[in-house]
This record gives C-alpha cells, sequence and structure tokens, in this order.
C-alpha cells in the first residue's frame, strides 16, 4: 500500500469513529460486543419496523375516523328526514288540534293515541 492510500485510509476511520462515536456513548446492554454498524443497522431496522407499525396504525385511526365521519353525516340526513316527517305530520294533524281532539305537544305516541280514542 502507498503512503498516500493509508493517509486516505486512516483518514476516513478517523472519521467513521468520531461520526459514530454517539452510538458507543448510548449503547445498551444487549448491544455490547457489537460492532457499530451491526449497532447501526440493529437501530435502523428497528426504527423501520416501528414506523411501519404507527403508519398502519395511523391509517387505521384515519379509515376508522372516515367512517365516523360519513355515519354522522348520515345520521344528521335521516335526523333532517325524520324533522320533516313530523313537521308534516304536525301540519296534518294541526286541523285536529284546533277542535281540541288532538294535543300535538304530547311525546308519548301512546298517550295521544289513547286522548284521541277518549276524545267523541
Amino acid at each position: 500500500m502507498t503512503d498516500d492510500l493509508v493517509k486516505r485510509l486512516r483518514a476516513e476511520l478517523l472519521e467513521w469513529l468520531d461520526k459514530t462515536r454517539w452510538v458507543q456513548q448510548t449503547c445498551q446492554t444487549h448491544e455490547l460486543g457489537l460492532h457499530r454498524a451491526d449497532i447501526l443497522r440493529n437501530r435502523i431496522e428497528a426504527l423501520t419496523a416501528e414506523l411501519a407499525r404507527l403508519r398502519h396504525c395511523l391509517k387505521n385511526a384515519n379509515d376508522k375516523h372516515e367512517f365516523y365521519e360519513r355515519e354522522w353525516y348520515l345520521r344528521g340526513d335521516r335526523i333532517e328526514a325524520l324533522t320533516a316527517k313530523v313537521e308534516r305530520l304536525r301540519e296534518a294533524l294541526e286541523p285536529l288540534a284546533n277542535k281540541g281532539r288532538l294535543h300535538l305537544d304530547a311525546l308519548d305516541v301512546e298517550k295521544a293515541r289513547a286522548a284521541l280514542e277518549k276524545q267523541p
């Protein structure tokens, strides 16, 4: 090997050691005895797996949110349709209420039916 090649390799090794010193300083017990490159690979693989898991969780959360948002939208439509039906029913029953045969504010349908049956 030439002196230039040795100098270049030495410089690259020192740079590698300098830039990966943090790996050795943050080494965990299960990483003892491993090469820095192996520790880096294991950590990258673990982080990649965790990222995939979190993306999956986020997708599930978004899907559920969209499902419930759609359900609330549909319920809103159903509520509007039922409210319109109630108003049409009130309008249809208004003549009976004006004659005193029906109390439109009755909340209980059975009570309203019973009151209708009692009226002449």
